[in-house]
């Protein structure tokens, strides 16, 4: 009985500290009723097979004060005890996937995911649709 409620414990904690769930952020509740006409695209770590990816969903513009800043990071590690069985069966996210809109210095929109493998063209594609779709970008 307690073997169980221990994993169960620890199966909870892993959920509430590091999920894979992707995670949407609105920070600009009253969003323009109008479309956005341009983004900036901002990438980093600067990334070929991201930026081309990308490219081929949107035509980016580098004179938009609406900025896109793509960030991603691979070999991640929780340094975190509570999750140690789900590091035990190789379930645990190795990399992330960030795409966070801004229009000037104000922040209107974050996406997250946590990634098991590296991030990936369909990743993006995924990602950047949910964007494009939420903040209505055409």
């Amino acid at each position: 009985m307690f073997v169980k409620s221990a994993f169960t414990f620890c199966s909870l904690l892993f959920l509430v500290s590091c999920s894979d769930n992707a995670s949407i952020t609105i920070y600009e509740k009253n969003l323009p009723k109008e479309s956005i006409s341009c983004i900036q695209l901002i990438l980093f770590p600067p990334n070929e097979k991201i930026k081309n990816t990308l490219e081929t969903l949107y035509d980016f513009d580098e004179n938009c004060n609406i900025k896109m800043e793509v960030s991603t990071k691979s070999d991640i590690t929780c340094n975190s005890n509570h999750n140690y069985q789900i590091k035990a069966v190789g379930s645990f996210p190795s990399s992330y996937l960030k795409m966070q809109v801004n229009d000037g210095s104000k922040i209107v929109y974050s996406y997250y995911i946590d990634l098991l493998n590296e991030v990936t063209q369909e990743d993006i594609r995924s990602a950047f649709s949910r964007v494009k779709d939420d903040l209505d970008i055409r």
